[in-house]
């Protein structure tokens, strides 16, 4: 089943496929881009194929820092 980060609009949506709420998630997900980029020499968005574009990415966009 593909969830799309638009239909997460509250926090127990948010919960039921991820385990945490929004704030939560984000915070979590900018270790993970951190590590990513250690790991990797690059970003996530660096690393996609050029001819889709940067719009088939299903990571919300960081919202809190």
């Amino acid at each position: 089943m593909k969830i799309s980060v638009s239909e997460l609009t509250t926090d127990r949506k948010w919960r039921s496929p991820t385990g945490l709420d929004r704030l939560r998630f984000e915070k979590l997900l900018v270790e993970f881009r951190k590590m990513y980029c250690e790991i990797y020499k690059q970003t996530f968005e660096e690393h996609l194929p050029k001819e889709t574009g940067n719009d088939g990415v299903l990571l919300p966009p960081l919202l809190y820092k």
